[in-house]
């Protein structure tokens, strides 16, 4: 005798957010990836950028301080989240978690997050570095307004590692939203 739908137990929204979870395993996996993917993409396309010896210093001047300011100020923020997350420990939803084995991968994005934006902290600071103790910024050759292939490709690998970190810390924020409002939610 099959049972009928009134007869099965009700399915609560963690089982639910926990279904969904599970059927989507390309998102999955543009989720662990995506960011990554496109913070190289990034860096390629402005690795063929041609930057001017003008632009690159008014880039290194003015941008970067501003950019090292945010970076390290959602660093903070990243380690925020983990210690809310551990101040979780015995909440219903990190329960959930833990039984659908998702907490490993939560604390893998988290470090993620925090690691890139201090990667990127200190790859500024070494440009910055490297700016201050050159001041007069030499064009690749005699005929030519355009910044070397060294300096552009340290441009690019800020711009890679600038937009990866954006993306892993935008991808954090959404999870632990997602876990607060299941925490809020729930019967």
């Amino acid at each position: 005798m099959v049972p009928s739908q009134k007869d099965l137990p009700p399915v609560t929204r963690l089982e639910k957010a926990g279904n969904v979870l599970e059927r989507f395993h390309a998102r999955e996996r543009w989720e662990a990836w995506g960011p990554l993917l496109v913070g190289v993409v990034c860096g390629l396309i402005v690795a063929t950028w041609r930057i001017s010896v003008s632009n690159y210093s008014s880039i290194m001047r003015d941008v970067m301080p501003t950019a090292i300011s945010v970076a390290a100020i959602l660093a903070g923020f990243q380690g925020t989240t983990h210690s809310i997350l551990l101040s979780m420990r015995e909440g219903r939803v990190l329960r959930h978690l833990k039984q659908r084995g998702l907490v490993p991968r939560l604390v893998s994005f988290i470090k993620t997050g925090v690691v890139s934006l201090l990667g990127f902290v200190a790859v500024s600071l070494i440009a910055l570095v490297n700016v201050a103790t050159s001041p007069n910024i030499q064009p690749a050759s005699a005929t030519s307004t355009m910044v070397s292939f060294g300096a552009r490709m340290l441009v690019a690998a800020l711009a890679g590692i600038f937009i990866y970190s954006m993306l892993a810390s935008i991808r954090i924020v959404q999870l632990v939203v997602k876990m607060l409002t299941i925490e809020d939610k729930a019967p």
